[in-house]
């Protein structure tokens, strides 16, 4: 537990007479040391000065102070409490008051080394005795090493208001020095005020409370056989476990908020240069990608080409006159010919298929035939045949033109023969006196009424 400091208020006895108890009664190796500023009481009380020379931690400030002998001189100037177990040692306090002025630069020193004494081996808890506060160099360094903090006192009105001033005095310095709160618990001697109301009225949890028993302190404070029965004794026993509790809970805590700290992100190692390689290939694969839609964009070329023939063939077979079966030329809608009669019409019909046949003949061979988009000479369409009096036919392009010349084959137009003279009329005359167009005749009949 390492450092166990006991703090007595003004006007408030008990306080050494509890230390010497708890250390008589613990089961741990304990070192009792007196650090009051006062001076020290054990020496000519509990052991009722037996022992013979200067000893104590007036003797170990001035090894200290003079050759820096603290760790070796220390051992030397114990007191064995039980011989010769050496489980509890006493430290005796300063003789003469005087030379407390001596201590005041020792006290951070003495601190260090009580609290290495847990580390060692075997290792000791020390329960230092530091009596009252509201004296000249107190020893604070030890009260801010310490683990928990005991303040004795009285269940009674005047002594506990002692106790808050030197419970606020406590606070003050140990905040001011970064000391975690939570060390500091009240130790309560006999009869009066209820611990809940104590604590309640201080602010600061009671850890025991000690009943009066006069015949062990009477043998606490001048000497004599000490029985481990007695109630003071066993209630100063039981003590031990609330404050070993206390401590391991607030080395617990400040164990976590060490851990829980965040850590700064560690660095990420490299990958494998196996694993570099890999986006390579993948960043390559969008370029087999990208050459697809090339591709995908040269096919409707392919099939645009032959846009423009198609445009041109039905143009031409549109610009053919139609033709009859006996090579007369079929009259037009408005000529007195296609009003004669459904044969006309039906003529007419038939030559409008066979131009549609045609074309769609011409759209299908273009279609069919691989554009060649080399360069070459163009060439020329075979002329058609003569036309004769004879029944002809519009001719279809049997082979697609060449890739230079997307332009289907257009038949020319052949010459018809003279029409036949017109009907006489009913009164014997000739209908019309101008002889009958080679075009399409285009004057209209006069309409009977």
């Amino acid at each position: 537990m390492a450092i166990i400091a006991f703090v007595s208020p003004k006007g408030s006895p008990g306080v050494t007479t509890t230390a010497l108890a708890c250390t008589l009664s613990w089961h741990s190796r304990v070192v009792l040391a007196e650090c009051d500023p006062a001076g020290g009481s054990l020496m000519a009380g509990y052991l009722g000065g037996a022992l013979e020379g200067p000893r104590g931690i007036g003797e170990l400030a001035v090894s200290e102070l003079r050759d820096g002998r603290l760790e070796q001189d220390f051992w030397g100037q114990l007191v064995d409490l039980d011989a010769p177990k050496r489980q509890r040692l006493l430290l005796p306090g300063l003789a003469n008051p005087a030379q407390a002025g001596s201590l005041t630069p020792l006290w951070g020193r003495f601190a260090d080394f009580f609290t290495r004494l847990e580390h060692e081996n075997p290792g000791f808890d020390v329960l230092a005795d530091c009596g009252r506060l509201h004296v000249a160099n107190p020893p604070w360094p030890i009260l801010r090493a310490a683990s928990a903090v005991l303040v004795v006192t009285s269940a009674r009105l005047p002594d506990l208001s002692n106790a808050a001033a030197t419970l606020e005095a406590i606070g003050r310095d140990l905040r001011d020095n970064g000391v975690p709160p939570g060390t500091v618990r009240l130790v309560v001697v006999g009869g009066g005020h209820g611990k809940g109301e104590i604590s309640r009225a201080l602010g600061v949890p009671v850890a025991a409370h000690l009943p009066i028993d006069r015949q062990t302190a009477q043998v606490l404070s001048y000497g004599g056989t000490v029985r481990g029965r007695r109630p003071l004794m066993r209630a100063a026993a039981a003590l031990e476990m609330p404050v070993r509790s206390m401590v391991d809970r607030r080395r617990a805590r400040s164990t976590w908020n060490t851990t829980a700290v965040p850590m700064p992100p560690m660095p990420q190692p490299a990958p494998p240069a196996t694993h570099q390689a890999a986006p390579a290939s993948h960043q390559a694969a969008p370029a087999s990608h990208q050459a697809a839609p090339a591709s995908h964009q040269a096919a409707p070329a392919s099939h645009q080409i032959p846009t423009a023939p198609q445009q041109q063939v039905h143009a031409a077979a549109q610009q053919v006159p139609p033709v009859s079966r006996n090579g007369q030329p079929t009259p037009q809608q408005g000529s007195p010919a296609a009003q004669q009669g459904p044969p006309a019409a039906q003529q007419a019909s038939s030559a409008a298929q066979q131009v549609s046949s045609a074309g769609q003949s011409a759209s299908s061979a273009s279609h069919q035939a691989t554009p060649d988009l080399r360069p070459g000479p163009p060439t020329s369409p075979a002329a058609p045949p003569a036309s004769s009096g004879a029944r002809q036919e519009t001719p279809v392009p049997q082979q697609p033109a060449p890739a230079s010349q997307w332009a289907p084959h257009v038949p020319q137009q052949q010459s018809r023969p003279a029409s036949p003279p017109a009907p006489p009329t009913r009164n014997g005359t000739p209908n019309g006196s101008h002889p009958a167009p080679d075009g399409p005749i285009t004057e209209e009949l006069p309409r009977a009424v």
